[in-house]
């Protein structure tokens, strides 16, 4: 991320309180609104993807595919995923977090300053770099009280997404595991979230993210927001 798009992000959060000013109503939900640039390990280029969060909702959404989306409801704890090929919702509940490891996992921050991203509210911008087991797993590049709220809702996605990937892992053969992969997506989920928002985040599995724009008090049509209800819903296992 360069500097001048660091500069328009945190600009835009501070201006967030002029935002909608002056402006008709509409039935539009209001929320803040990111855009980030993101690649799946198994991509080549990355691809643009589009999230809204208030405090009932996070949704999320390719922007070359918006009939495919992920719709978390933070009242419910659930997460809808989407999928217009099928017609089908996959339905992820809130479950509880296995209190241990089934391997020992020795998880380890190691932090320095990132100088490329200005200051925000005099803080500067920290590049965290998370490892388990001496293996470096994930980088996050975080300015602590960034876009807060935002920060809470996918903290909270992440949680739940924890207890789902931790339904099965006591069942599975030790030596299939994976210390990176647990303590990432499982038994430490919300650290990479504990440090502030997540200017810039990239995994040792080629996953990289990047926030690109964000639209404080941005709206979104409330149809977003729902559900089709001729689409099969399932959960994983069923």
């Amino acid at each position: 991320m360069n500097k001048v798009m660091g500069v328009s992000i945190i600009a835009a959060v501070l201006l967030s309180g002029c935002a909608g000013q002056g402006k008709k109503e509409d039935n539009r939900v209001t929320g803040d609104i990111l855009f980030f640039a993101e690649r799946q390990p198994d991509e080549q280029e990355n691809s643009g993807v589009m999230m809204f969060v208030n405090d009932d909702y996070l949704y999320s959404e390719l922007q070359a595919s918006p009939g495919d989306y992920i719709l978390f409801d933070r009242k419910k704890k659930t997460i809808y995923n989407v999928v217009s090929a099928d017609k089908t919702i996959m339905v992820i509940e809130s479950a509880p977090i296995p209190d241990k490891s089934p391997i020992d996992i020795q998880f380890k921050a190691e932090e320095q300053p990132s100088q490329g991203i200005p200051k925000y509210d005099g803080k500067q911008a920290v590049h965290y770099k998370l490892s388990a087991n001496g293996k470096v797993c994930y980088n996050v590049v975080a300015i602590e009280g960034l876009l807060e709220p935002v920060r809470q809702a996918m903290t909270e996605f992440r949680l739940v997404l924890a207890g789902e990937h931790g339904k099965t892992v006591g069942s599975m053969p030790k030596d299939t595991l994976d210390a990176c992969d647990l303590a990432i997506n499982i038994f430490n989920a919300d650290q990479i979230l504990s440090y502030g928002f997540p200017m810039r985040e990239w995994g040792s599995n080629g996953y990289q993210r990047f926030l690109s724009q964000v639209v404080p008090g941005g709206k979104i049509n409330p149809e977003n927001l729902t559900l089709p209800e001729d689409y099969k819903r399932y959960s994983v296992g069923e």
